[in-house]
């Protein structure tokens, strides 16, 4: 438990602080700043949207996978006089989630808080930097399981040349192929792509695309660049999420060295536009989200009178997963 005491401030106020046997159901969470966050998100960043949010109750649970093959198989439904119906059941396994806790801090020293102009303004900057981190990191993470060849049903080369040959890339049949492989092997038609800026950036001036969006009365394409909802609408995709994230690659205290956090692939999936545990999608996030726990919150945790700063944290616990390999199919090196 913790126990509060009260201090004379450096500005001559009466202070109520934590002292620090304050455990994290003990601490403040600051109300204003959290809900800044929740609708906060750092641009470029398309995480939450390849891997769709479904919060949970529990910090550590199952879902469920059905077996696809006994679903759809048709079994014979005839009866005959006098006998009971055919019994038919589902095959049903689970996996499970933990949600991990992770957390950034950051402090404002009784120097900065008397100086500032804005003591609020400077806590909302502190609160947004260790949100930007948070999430950085979550992209990060998500990357790093979408761009492993095992958690993808199967892998499309480009077929003719690289997206970057605007003229020649063959990248309509690219996609394509990554949509009959995905339908072939779950029987969803996939209803999103993803993909890095780089990608994208070629993707949006190819010459077979534009002449499909843009046709010219003489043949070839009319003059127009591509926007994310055309070449959506184009493949019959409900989203086309690009992400422009970068992140500097290089150790503390050495120049700064920026790279894509996603690779030279393409991602071809299918994910419910109502995402639920109970529901098949190529991956989810599953986040603890209830009264009490940190969720994207800001928690004040008082005055440290050794550091004499006041601390404050920014936390959230959740589980990123692969829940449906089959739904997802790469265009891989779609950039060399």
């Amino acid at each position: 438990m913790s126990r509060k005491i009260r201090l004379v401030g450096p500005d001559g106020n009466i202070e109520e602080l934590h002292v620090y046997s304050a455990t994290g159901r003990d601490v403040h969470i600051d109300q204003p700043l959290s809900q800044l966050l929740i609708n906060y998100r750092p641009q470029g960043m398309a995480v939450d949207r390849i891997f769709p949010l479904v919060p949970v109750g529990k910090q550590s649970d199952m879902y469920y996978e059905y077996d696809q093959s006994e679903l759809w198989r048709i079994p014979d439904t005839t009866r005959a006089p006098g006998t009971a119906a055919k019994q038919v059941d589902l095959k049903v396994s689970s996996a499970t989630y933990f949600a991990r806790n992770y957390a950034l801090g950051s402090m404002i020293t009784i120097e900065d808080r008397t100086n500032a102009d804005a003591v609020l303004n400077l806590r909302e900057s502190k609160a947004m930097m260790l949100a930007d981190l948070l999430i950085l990191d979550w992209e990060n993470r998500v990357a790093q399981l979408v761009l492993n060849s095992t958690n993808v049903a199967t892998v499309v080369t480009v077929s003719s040349g690289t997206w970057g040959n605007y003229e020649t890339s063959g990248a309509f049949v690219d996609i394509d192929k990554a949509i009959r492989a995905v339908r072939g092997a779950t029987g969803y038609v996939p209803n999103k792509i993803a993909m890095g800026w780089d990608a994208w950036n070629a993707l949006k001036s190819n010459r077979f695309i534009r002449e499909r969006i843009f046709p010219a009365p003489a043949g070839g394409a009319a003059p127009g660049i591509a926007t994310e909802a055309q070449v959506a609408a184009l493949f019959g995709f409900d989203q086309l999420v690009v992400s422009g994230v970068m992140r500097n690659t290089a150790a503390q205290n050495l120049p700064i060295s920026l790279s894509d956090i996603w690779g030279q692939h393409a991602l071809v999936y299918y994910a419910p536009d109502r995402p639920n545990k109970e529901t098949p999608s190529y991956a989810y996030t599953f986040r603890w989200n209830v009264p009490g726990i940190p969720s994207l919150a800001v928690e004040d945790l008082g005055y440290d009178r050794v550091r004499k700063a006041d601390l404050m944290d920014v936390s959230l616990y959740q589980d990123e997963k692969i829940t449906g390999r089959n739904f997802g199919v790469w265009v891989s090196s779609v950039m060399g």
